[in-house]
């Protein structure tokens, strides 16, 4: 499994509060899908799918709020 920290979003090109945004959502997304584990709040390591999921939808409701 391939995971994503939020030193590795910087690295991308995003800035420090939307990488920790998009890795909050990830976690999220990953305890509604039945994972505790990612209920702990110093991990900071997500898969690159949860990220992947978490991304397009941040991307839709930017494009949805430039309208």
């Amino acid at each position: 499994m391939i995971t994503v920290t939020k030193k590795d979003l910087i690295a991308l090109g995003y800035g420090t509060s939307f990488s920790a945004d998009i890795i909050r959502k990830a976690k999220k997304l990953m305890i509604e899908k039945g994972h505790t584990y990612y209920q702990s709040r110093k991990l900071d390591r997500v898969p690159k799918e949860a990220v992947e999921e978490c991304s397009c939808t941040v991307k839709k409701q930017t494009t949805e709020n430039k309208r």
